[in-house]
């Protein structure tokens, strides 16, 4: 649905706003910056020791963003009447 909406904004652009948009999608398409991968989805291979230190690096980036479940729930309760903002 998000989807939908953000097409259905992006279309409601001037023609330069789309073309503009339209560019920045595919330059950042082909800068090929490594994706990251949540640690539950790894592959149950042993990791070699370069492979160990981008893991702790990622897996530190991930325990920061704990907080973000905290977040959603408040949001959802907030919209469902079960908490005052």
């Amino acid at each position: 649905m998000e989807t939908q909406q953000l097409i259905a904004q992006i279309e409601a652009l001037p023609e330069q706003a789309r073309v503009t948009i339209e560019q920045l999608v595919l330059l950042l398409g082909q800068q090929g910056f490594p994706a990251k991968m949540p640690p539950i989805m790894r592959a149950a291979t042993p990791l070699t020791d370069e492979e160990k230190q981008v893991e702790q690096t990622e897996q530190a980036g991930w325990e920061t963003r704990t907080d973000i479940t905290d977040g959603a729930t408040y949001i959802h309760n907030v919209r469902r009447g079960l908490r005052q903002p």
